[in-house]
């Protein structure tokens, strides 16, 4: 088949109007297509090559004001027989000239092997598609032709008006209509290709008009106002709105993109500026800068270098690329860029930072934000992976079925916690976790050494450092009193644990500076503490305050100096308590005593009181103080029947010149004493 029968055949019936033109509409008919097809075959030579040197010439372009199909004349075709050739041929002529680049989108978008008519019907429904929305937003002597016609059927009764001054129409570039001044109708709209108010789309002053979306590859629109975008829900870095600009791929590597300096939409969706400390040779500053995770280079303004006293001809050479918004529009060329160390907290990281003018917010590039620690290194990945703190795991059944079941689970599973002094001989008592403990003196100190028998088997060893405490600072952190401590009891509660801190003091470490404070001399010569001495001021408060810091958490539980009380009215719920609290003894380095460690107890003997389902009374082995030279007391109350039921009791050592009364002033001391403790349930307050 000849090329002027194949124009022919697929150039029929074209339509009123070319979408490639700005003005005026253009017909062509199969004639045309004829004449078209014999230009082409005049044309051509007997051997040419393929594409003759007027294939692509620098004006092979679509004129302004022409139909796509004139394209043609200005080509010379290949002189082969075969149609497909011509095809061929006159599809890359219509797909290199045509202008409207939406148009080439879906050209492009054909298969390969599609035939002219694909092309022609493609270009046919476009040209359609375009005249139909030129109709729409035509001007108003279009929209309004039912009105135009109705106000001449109303005056057509009356004289003529009369005749105008004929100048040329002007249309208004925000709204491409005709308008008085002052009365633009596109003043208060947004275009929906820029985002922005005063113009409608597609008019001259959209300054989307000319830029590519990166989402659609279509000219016209902004990447934030582009609808496939919205549609898909796609979302990345480079196409935020704090984001880079929009260039096209092949001008992605000589583009440097940054965040439109301006006031945000949405003043809640913006990040909050952070102070950032700025050093630069001998100047350091402290300036706010708003981390951008869409920018790709750091960027202030000549007022901050201002500010920071740095002239602008300590910066280096400018970059020879361009920086652009986000928006695709060029920023003020760079003045020149600062090399400086950026310092957040703990975290620094070197930089090159761009000096430009008209900068009012200083940004902190994506790679930057990542050096800082401001965001994680996986952003924008999300995070799927939280690991939860202090969670118990589940218990076994075999653990569940007895206290003393529940013990043997314990001993078991918290070894390293629950210890006896036995265990000691073959392994060091590990140290609680914090610093060292402190004592801020300087001078050289000798004490004597103090050794007590305890109840049972063994001794306390401790050192008289009453010179010491008299010139140091204790720390105000006291341990509440027994008595302060099973008030908080719940009368419910039915089973109850103790524990005790296995030499408590000890596991303190005693900073290695202020270990010569506590020398004290023996027979065997002077030693001094590497942990926590007893008889020290400080050190109780000091291992009341980690202890308390460790089980702060812990419901249902009271603590006593070293000692530990657990208690709660379901048994299950009792054992998931002693798990918590074995956990963070773990985690915080506190070992108990394994030996008196009691679990799940019906009733427990806690600081001089007996706890139990049945209520709370005297531990009558820790209120005989006759025993232990010292006076007590115990106030009862009568319930009837005889039933006495203890109200408060307490007891405390004679003092050196008490210990040499007589009998009967020891009990007048110890009714004195008490009724004095016992004051306001005696006087009835």
């Amino acid at each position: 088949m000849a090329s002027n029968d194949i124009l022919a055949e697929q150039l029929e019936e074209p339509t009123e109007e070319g979408p490639f033109s700005d003005v005026g509409a253009h017909t062509l008919d199969a004639a045309h297509a004829h004449s078209v097809g014999g230009v082409l075959e005049s044309a051509a030579s007997p051997t040419p090559p393929l594409l003759s040197p007027h294939y692509y010439p620098p004006s092979a372009s679509q004129a302004t004001g022409t139909d796509f199909l004139a394209l043609i004349q200005e080509v010379d075709l290949c002189p082969g027989n075969a149609a497909a050739c011509e095809e061929t041929q006159i599809k890359i002529i219509i797909l290199i000239g045509i202008r409207d680049a939406e148009l080439v989108q879906e050209l492009i978008a054909l298969d390969a092997n599609s035939p002219l008519q694909d092309f022609v019907t493609t270009c046919r429904s476009y040209e359609a598609a375009k005249t139909a929305t030129s109709a729409i937003r035509g001007p108003p002597s279009q929209l309004c032709a039912v009105s135009a016609y109705r106000r001449s059927k109303k005056s057509s009764g009356k004289p003529p008006p009369s005749p105008k001054s004929s100048k040329p129409a002007v249309l208004c570039q925000y709204c491409a209509r005709q308008h008085e001044p002052d009365k633009c109708p596109a003043a208060n709209s947004t275009c929906k290709n820029c985002d922005r108010v005063g113009h409608w789309s597609r008019t001259l002053k959209c300054p989307a008009s000319k830029v590519q979306c990166r989402h659609c590859h279509r000219i016209g629109h902004f990447d934030k106002c582009c609808m496939d975008n919205k549609k898909n829900g796609h979302r990345d870095r480079s196409s935020s709105n704090s984001g880079a600009s929009a260039v096209s791929n092949k001008q992605q590597d000589s583009r440097t993109s940054c965040r439109r300096l301006g006031l945000p939409s949405t003043i809640s969706q913006m990040p909050k500026p952070i102070c950032v400390l700025l050093s630069s040779g001998n100047v350091n500053s402290r300036i706010k800068m708003l981390p951008d995770t869409g920018a790709d280079v750091t960027v202030i303004g000549q007022q901050h270098l201002d500010t920071m006293g740095i002239s602008k001809s300590s910066l280096q050479p400018p970059p020879p690329n361009v920086t652009f918004t986000a928006d695709g529009s060029p920023m003020s060329p760079a003045l020149g860029i600062l090399q400086a160390t950026l310092t957040l907290g703990k975290r620094s990281c070197l930089a090159r930072i761009q000096v430009h003018e008209n900068v009012e917010v200083p940004l902190l590039s994506y790679g930057h934000c990542q050096e800082l620690s401001i965001i994680s290194s996986d952003f924008p990945k999300p995070i799927l992976e939280v690991k939860h703190v202090n969670r118990c795991k589940e218990l076994p059944i075999s653990a569940t079925t007895s206290p003393s079941a529940a013990k043997e689970y314990f001993l078991r599973e918290f070894k390293d916690v629950l210890v006896s002094k036995e265990d000691l001989r073959t392994a060091p008592l590990k140290p609680m976790a914090g610093p060292p403990m402190r004592i801020y003196l300087k001078d050289v100190w000798c004490h004597p050494l103090v050794v007590v028998a305890k109840n049972g088997t063994g001794v306390r060893i401790t050192v008289n450092l009453t010179k010491l405490n008299s010139q140091v600072s204790r720390p105000a952190h006291p341990s509440p009193t027994p008595y302060t401590a099973i008030r908080s009891v719940d009368r419910k509660s039915r089973f109850f644990t103790t524990a005790d801190a296995l030499y408590g003091y000890w596991q303190m470490e005693l900073a290695e500076e202020d270990r010569h404070l506590t020398t004290f001399i023996t027979p065997y010569g002077r030693f001094i503490h590497c942990r926590g001495p007893m008889g020290f001021a400080a050190t109780g408060d000091a291992f009341c305050l980690r202890g308390d810091m460790a089980l702060q958490v812990v419901q249902n539980c009271v603590k006593v100096i070293d000692d530990l009380l657990l208690y709660d009215e379901d048994y299950v719920t009792h054992l998931h308590r002693i798990h918590e609290v074995l956990t963070r003894c773990r985690k915080f380095g506190i070992t108990l005593n394994k030996d008196k460690f009691v679990v799940a107890a019906p009733s427990v003997n806690f600081c001089g009181y007996t706890l139990s389902g049945d209520g709370i009374s005297a531990d009558h082995q820790k209120t005989d103080a006759s025993r232990l030279n010292g006076i007590g007391y115990a106030l009862l109350q009568d319930h009837g029947n005889g039933h006495l039921r203890l109200v408060q009791c307490g007891s405390r050592f004679l003092a050196d010149a008490e210990t040499r009364y007589a009998t009967i002033e020891l009990e007048m001391l110890a009714v004195v004493w008490a009724m004095s403790k016992c004051r306001l349930y005696l006087a009835g307050l």
